[in-house]
């Protein structure tokens, strides 16, 4: 297996769900050796764990690079452009070339499906599974050297993450998708778009839904407004894909019908600033606050102090984000351009452009706490039934027909 990001190296959804995944599939008793860009010394039982960097540097002759060293993962969907300004900005804060990875992302993603093929070399595997366009290369390189079925997952696909479509990103996309053997699509809504964008025929393309780790099997309880400031909360990505300014226009509405409220972005990206501007320029800058990329133990903090959370994502292929807010009591709008709203068919949505819609429904919520106590009454039963390991079983079952058939 091939992935880009796994806990604790993660900058979002993808390292949480590929984690969940592998331990689904460890748990139907499937052998997994998954390679990610680099890792830590805290590597999980149920697989094996392999950094590409090893992989290369065991291959080469040359000094081994210390990986306690070596800077943190960038991030799974970082866009090309941005990992360029990175990389300067590094090497101009002193940092040495060896730490860094090479100076655009493509390379990267060149140099990890040479590792791939390497690694598909020294050992037999039944399968290849990917995730997303960064591992593609390596899938179709794996594939080459040991000619078993090549599995791609999708979990979002160019299209879904920015306005303008980076054509070298769609290529790749477009060449493992018509490689692989089986396609499987986090939602009926991403497959539904990679269909229409690539045009891959339906035949090999299959829906698993995500899964979510509850903590507990008890249903929490909505928080209540008494002597307290209420606060609606966006977590995740500050791009275009994640709707960010509807949020804070959102936001604006609400605030001018309950002015003692506070609105919360936790997360980062490429429309942060511009966002922080438009705020101050309308004189709510103590009202909508950025909070910047949090940490999994600060994330579940702000949780808990939240009364409403809005998904109000352009194009969003699934949305594990929200399942983590319903589970921690948190009423949530969700935009109906997501994978996730077919699931929980009875969690309010509105078209992501609709900020009209979403204060409404988001000040029936915060005014009526009961309300939003059903809404965590009535999905309970799905959230326990949407667990990893149902999520392994399915794939499980993808991976036994196309053994069986080759």
């Amino acid at each position: 297996m091939f992935g880009w990001e796994f806990p604790p190296l993660i900058s979002g959804g993808l390292g949480v769900a590929c984690h969940g995944i592998t331990r689904g599939l460890a748990q139907q008793g499937v052998k997994i050796t998954l390679m990610v860009p680099r890792i830590t010394d805290r590597t999980p039982k149920f697989l094996k764990l392999v950094s590409a960097e090893r992989v290369l540097s065991a291959h080469h002759s040359g000094q081994s690079l210390d990986l306690s060293e070596i800077i943190p993962v960038i991030s799974a969907y970082i866009r090309p452009e941005e990992y360029e300004a990175w990389y300067r900005q590094a090497l101009a804060s002193g940092v040495p070339t060896r730490l860094l990875y090479g100076p655009d992302l493509f390379y990267e993603t060149e140099k990890f499906a040479l590792a791939a093929g390497i690694l598909a070399s020294k050992t037999r595997f039944d399968l290849i599974h990917c995730h997303d366009w960064m591992t593609f290369k390596a899938g179709m390189a794996a594939k080459k050297v040991l000619g078993v079925p090549l599995v791609l997952h999708v979990h979002s696909i160019e299209n879904d993450r920015s306005v303008f479509c980076n054509p070298a990103i769609s290529e790749v996309e477009k060449q493992g998708l018509e490689a692989a053997d089986c396609i499987i699509c986090v939602s009926h809504y991403t497959k539904a778009r990679v269909k229409q964008i690539y045009k891959i025929p339906e035949s090999k393309m299959h829906v698993v839904h995500n899964g979510i780790d509850l903590k507990n099997n008890t249903i929490p309880t909505v928080r209540t407004a008494r002597r307290r400031v209420q606060q609606g909360l966006f977590l995740g990505r500050i791009t275009w894909q994640k709707g960010p300014d509807y949020f804070v226009e959102t936001a604006r509405i609400i605030l001018g019908r309950k002015p003692a409220m506070r609105f919360v972005l936790a997360g980062w990206g490429d429309k942060a600033i511009p966002l922080i501007e438009r705020v101050a320029r309308w004189g709510l800058g103590s009202k909508i606050l950025f909070a910047g990329f949090l940490n999994e133990h600060d994330v579940k903090r702000l949780l808990n102090t939240s009364d409403l959370f809005i998904m109000p994502s352009i194009s969003e292929p699934f949305g594990l984000v929200a399942l983590e807010a319903l589970s921690m009591g948190v009423p949530a709008l969700l935009s109906r351009q997501s994978g996730i709203s077919e699931v929980l068919t009875t969690i309010p949505c509105a078209d992501y452009w609709d900020t009209e819609k979403f204060a409404r429904l988001g000040m029936e919520l915060l005014d009526n706490p009961s309300l939003g106590q059903r809404q965590i009454n009535e999905i309970w039963p799905k959230l326990k039934d949407m667990n990893w390991d149902k999520n392994g079983k399915a794939i499980l079952q993808h991976y036994q027909r196309l053994v069986s058939l080759h």
